[in-house]
């Protein structure tokens, strides 16, 4: 700025950071592209109900392809990439929403319904050492389980 003030307005590289990792959603968006039967994607990072940040993708499936199963597709991604970088929810559109230009409207793509995501089966703590663990994590991460 002209007062010397520096104005940061983000990354350009659409390079997101999720519970401590760094994601490239561009790396995720070419693995999600190079199974055969995804068309299109397109990933955001979203807020759930608890305020938590949430990997999305949204996709598109190629005409030859009527319906997948979700699982079946995050399967495939964990056996390319880590599991921090696999979306928490896939989201199927028939089309993308576009803009005046023909590109993506990115603000435009439907909001996700998290009751749909995955929850890993709760385990509870074997013994007392893991209790008092278990309730400094809940209280830190705001989680009941």
């Amino acid at each position: 700025m002209p007062d010397g003030n520096i104005s940061y307005l983000g990354r350009k590289d659409h390079q997101v950071k999720i519970r401590g990792y760094r994601i490239g959603l561009n790396e995720v968006e070419a693995a999600l592209e190079s199974l055969p039967e995804i068309d299109q994607s397109i990933l955001q990072v979203k807020t759930d109900t608890k305020d938590h940040l949430q990997l999305v993708a949204y996709f598109s499936l190629e005409v030859a392809q009527k319906d997948i199963d979700p699982k079946a597709i995050k399967q495939k991604l964990r056996e390319v990439l880590p599991d921090y970088m696999v979306p928490n929810l896939l989201v199927h559109l028939e089309t993308f929403p576009l803009n005046a230009s023909g590109k993506i409207d990115r603000n435009a793509l439907p909001e996700p319904d998290f009751s749909a995501v995955d929850e890993v089966p709760y385990v509870a703590p074997r013994n007392k050492t893991e209790e008092i663990l278990c309730s400094i994590w809940r209280e830190l991460i705001d989680q009941d389980q």
